[in-house]
């Protein structure tokens, strides 16, 4: 099993020059390789990450000696990314990957928000010492935490986010198998309240955009006023990418406490498949439902719950009366509580979704893998990955 840690740094002023000239020698590196890719493949050549590596290492010291003051997996990771790009666009392009579309990769600006470059030379090359990690050609720097995880470090990716140097490190830990036997749950995604357990558990989100909407607002308007170019451009300019920072990362923390108490919890979670990409394309909600993190909230909880079954996002969950079956003709979205006219019974909306989610993913496994709920229903039974968050004492209110 494999597990991050992301970890603040306290670079000296030297130190950070050097970092500074980590991330610029990887982003040269990556445009370089995919100028190369891009000339090779209108020469009708089939151009490749691994051939790419050896022309950059045969020419750098004549070319680019200032390359050699780096550690070299600076050099190579950055021509190996370019190399995951393009895999990642051929398997989108040809069905292979799910999501949306993606498009090819393009050069790198040192202006974008995010510069990164990866600092060890492979596992052994680094080490921690309680709040210091020793990286090669630089030495010692002072982080703001120890390492979290009792394992073989594997990597070290040095990254300037939000005004401030991380390093997130990869550690190799011993599988944990977790035996016990735990309920399953159904989860209604909502914005009222963003999830509705089958059990009655809710969560609400913080909502950490619409919180800082006017501060954002402010800090654009005086970002935008000042002169092209000029040093107090880019300053206002950095304010506001702290700003935005923040928001994404109060939304980070809240989906990673949420999805790890669940999965803790529960031993198979039952998803609705939402259209999310259809649901922002309304205007009046986008703003809402991004805020919350739909989607980041059902990545997490696929390869952090021991099972997912995600039903078909036409099978009907809020018409249907969850106690005894029966469904209302026209249900507003005005309507918090769902009665039903049948057996005359009462239960928040949000609540009788989430069970009848529940149901429908119960009965997928129940019938043995039959893979259908009727005509053109399908569901989709996903399990983890060896990918795991955290562990974080967490206290969640239950409404």
């Amino acid at each position: 099993m494999i597990r991050s840690h992301v970890i603040k740094l306290d670079p000296t002023h030297k130190q950070e020059v050097f970092f500074r000239q980590c991330v610029g020698t990887s982003r040269f590196a990556f445009n370089w390789a995919l100028k190369q890719w891009r000339d090779q493949y209108a020469a009708d050549q089939k151009p490749s990450e691994g051939n790419l590596r050896k022309e950059l290492n045969a020419v750098k010291e004549a070319q680019f000696p200032w390359m050699l003051d780096v550690p070299k997996a600076v050099v190579q990771q950055a021509v190996k990314n370019l190399g995951i790009a393009y895999q990642n666009f051929f398997d989108s392009a040809r069905g292979k990957r799910a999501g949306p579309k993606m498009s090819p990769p393009d050069f790198k600006s040192k202006h974008k928000s995010k510069q990164s470059a990866r600092l060890d030379n492979g596992p052994g090359t680094f080490s921690f010492d309680g709040k210091h990690v020793k990286l090669p050609k630089i030495g010692t720097v002072k982080t703001h935490e120890t390492l979290r995880f009792d394992g073989k470090p594997l990597s070290a990716v040095v990254s300037f986010v939000g005004g401030r140097w991380w390093l997130s490190v990869q550690v190799e830990i011993p599988d944990v198998v977790n035996a016990s036997i735990r309920p399953s749950v159904g989860i209604d995604l909502g914005i009222k309240t963003a999830l509705v357990l089958s059990d009655g558990t809710a969560f609400d989100a913080p909502k950490p955009l619409k919180s800082a909407l006017e501060r954002l607002k402010r800090l654009g308007r005086v970002a935008s006023r000042k002169v092209k170019g000029s040093a107090n451009r880019k300053k206002a300019a950095a304010r506001l990418g702290r700003q935005h920072w923040k928001v994404a990362q109060v939304r980070k923390d809240w989906i990673n406490r949420v999805t790890t108490a669940i999965a803790k919890q529960y031993g198979q979670v039952g998803l609705e498949d939402l259209n999310v990409k259809g649901m922002m394309s309304n205007h009046c909600l986008a703003r809402a439902i991004s805020d919350i993190g739909f989607s980041e909230i059902r990545r997490q909880l696929e390869y952090k719950a021991q099972k997912v079954v995600v039903i078909d996002r036409w099978l009907p969950t809020s018409k249907p009366c969850s106690n005894c079956g029966g469904k209302k003709d026209v249900l507003a979205l005005s309507e918090r509580v769902f009665h039903c006219e049948h057996c005359g019974f009462d239960i928040d909306r949000d609540l009788n979704a989430a069970r009848n989610i529940h149901t429908a993913s119960c009965a997928e496994i129940n019938a043995c893998g039959d893979g259908s709920a009727g005509p053109g229903r399908k569901i989709k039974t996903k399990l983890p990955s060896t990918k795991q968050e955290l562990d974080r004492t967490l206290q969640m209110s239950t409404n």
